[in-house]
């Protein structure tokens, strides 16, 4: 059976493991750092903005992540993964993530996006947890004309990113006149909120504000 990773901040097993090998003096010291943490825990799930977050990427120096696939042709595997590059990591929910971009397609003449749990080699067995997301690809001169696309998923050891292998097409995005690429820079930002996957009840006795996918409208 598949268990729910769960927030650090809120992993209170862990507390207790770490407590019972106290002697009783410690443990008694401890008590009163024990029902603070409990309320902290309690206190930073009730807030939706421990769940979502918003990450700007600038991915830099796009000429040359193109050259190394130039000549290898749309559709040829392993030949245009030489372009695949990942994002800085950053945390929703205590969790760590990263964008994943093919600058010359993910074999398809588009360019190719996708958010990416990036502790999937570190997450225990049977991991799994839920986010709704929107990616954008900035335009630089008129932002009015970005691309955005929305989508939802459930990660986990068999599916650990998530996203569009045709996102925009590469002519687009390398004309000049489009605004997609300036200065040898595109831009790509992301909006994540982390959920709980449908069907997954909530967590017996705790009050949070973590929504299930299902519930979860937009991305405003």
């Amino acid at each position: 059976m598949q268990s729910a990773a769960a927030p650090v901040v809120g992993n209170m097993d862990l507390l207790g493991v770490v407590l019972r090998k106290l002697p009783l003096p410690d443990l008694l010291a401890c008590a009163g750092v024990a029902k603070q943490w409990e309320r902290t825990v309690r206190e930073v799930h009730a807030h939706p903005q421990f769940w979502r977050r918003k990450f700007r990427w600038e991915l830099q120096g796009i000429a040359e992540l193109r050259s190394m696939a130039a000549g290898a042709g749309y559709g040829q595997p392993g030949a245009t993964t030489k372009a695949k590059v990942y994002s800085p990591s950053f945390e929703v929910a205590t969790f760590p993530w990263r964008l994943l971009a093919f600058t010359a397609g993910n074999q398809a003449d588009h360019l190719s996006i996708y958010l990416d749990a990036s502790d999937a080699t570190e997450a225990p067995s049977g991991w799994f947890r839920g986010a709704k997301f929107s990616l954008t690809v900035v335009n630089q001169t008129e932002p009015a004309l970005s691309c955005m696309r929305e989508t939802e998923h459930t990660f986990d050891g068999r599916e650990v990113d998530w996203g569009f292998r045709e996102f925009i097409p590469l002519e687009e995005v390398y004309d000049a006149n489009r605004g997609f690429l300036v200065n040898d820079k595109i831009v790509v930002e992301v909006d994540v909120t982390v959920c709980r996957p449908s069907g997954l009840p909530a967590p017996k006795g705790i009050k949070t504000h973590e929504p299930p996918i299902e519930e979860i409208s937009g991305m405003a």
